[in-house]
């Protein structure tokens, strides 16, 4: 387990929480408060200030699939050792490695979050019996954990057996990629997606996905979030032997 993922373990263990992971009650437990206000630049941000320990959350997000994951994101910068120093220095620096310190950071307190609000120990064996021609049961399960499908699905290719990874679309166009770097050999496709029959799974005969080099069998499921005009496709790659 990553060892940002531990310090969420260990708080889940000490304080004997189950999914679904109540955040309000957590930060209530840690003298945390959560205050919605209209953030210009930001979704959430956390602040202690003589004392007073408080994460400033965006109405933009309040009530949507977002604020679960931002809340559990910005106690991460709480719970894990340093952060909120380090949170500080980087808004006084101007070098050129703020960019390269900032997503590490960043990096390290979403695997803090995921393993907040889905804890590997109760979730990942379901995640393991369901293949991906059953993915409607991946969304029965972010409903279960009430989390966003989102985080569900990069849950699903972490602990996956499969190799798989994750293509976020907004508006048609491909925003990122989330997958296992060490199991993936090819580059993935980054233009349009060329088949966008949602909620069905499909086996890319014509392999759209990854490069002519590739010796193998990809099969997709798209995901529509209609209210966020994206698509999330979740691939799996077979590869012949």
């Amino acid at each position: 387990m990553d060892i940002n993922a531990i310090y969420a373990n260990d708080l889940i263990e000490k304080l004997e929480l189950k999914p679904p992971i109540d955040l309000y009650e957590l930060c209530k437990i840690f003298n945390i408060e959560i205050v919605k206000a209209d953030l210009k630049n930001a979704y959430a941000y956390f602040r202690i200030r003589k004392g007073r320990k408080v994460i400033f959350l965006s109405n933009s997000i309040v009530g949507t699939e977002k604020e679960k994951f931002t809340i559990a994101h910005e106690l991460g910068h709480y719970f894990l050792p340093n952060h909120l120093e380090k949170i500080d220095d980087m808004y006084t620096r101007t070098d050129y490695m703020y960019k390269n310190e900032r997503k590490k950071i960043e990096t390290e307190v979403d695997k803090f979050a995921a393993e907040l609000i889905m804890p590997s120990k109760y979730i990942n064996s379901q995640l393991e019996r369901i293949s991906l021609r059953n993915f409607r049961q991946l969304r029965e399960l972010a409903q279960k954990y009430q989390v966003s499908l989102t985080s569900l699905l990069c849950k699903y290719v972490d602990v996956n057996s499969e190799t798989m990874a994750l293509l976020c679309y907004e508006n048609n166009k491909q925003k990122w990629q989330y997958k296992v770097f060490d199991d993936f050999k090819f580059e993935i496709y980054t233009g349009e997606i060329l088949n966008d029959e949602p909620e069905k799974y499909i086996k890319d005969t014509l392999n759209n996905w990854l490069d002519e080099s590739f010796q193998g069998t990809v099969y997709q499921v798209v995901f529509e979030l209609k209210k966020y005009n994206m698509k999330l496709v979740l691939i799996q790659v077979k590869y012949y032997y």
